[in-house]
């Protein structure tokens, strides 16, 4: 069952955190929530050092594998080569 306003979701990335209200898409007869965030710094250095993912939702938590750490440091390469330096030090 879907509420407006949602509550908060909370991504953590080791020690990086999100928290936003989630934008919410139907998707068939499942139901997607979405949040968008800066490509910064603080979250690449955790994926890139193969972090877990812990998600925090309406009372309700889950924990991902990281992802392999040769796959994760390349993700995080990429998505710095996208944003100048200078700009991936906001944390919004």
């Amino acid at each position: 069952m879907q509420a407006w306003p949602q509550p908060d979701l909370t991504v953590r990335f080791g020690s990086a955190t999100r928290v936003m209200s989630p934008d919410v898409r139907n998707l068939g007869k499942q139901v997607a929530y979405e949040m968008q965030f800066w490509i910064v710094d603080d979250v690449l250095d955790q994926i890139a050092a193969g972090a877990p993912i812990r998600v925090d939702f309406n009372a309700q938590s889950r924990t991902f594998h990281p992802v392999p750490r040769g796959q994760s440091r390349l993700f995080a390469d990429r998505c710095r080569a996208l944003v100048p330096a200078g700009m991936r030090q906001a944390t919004r």
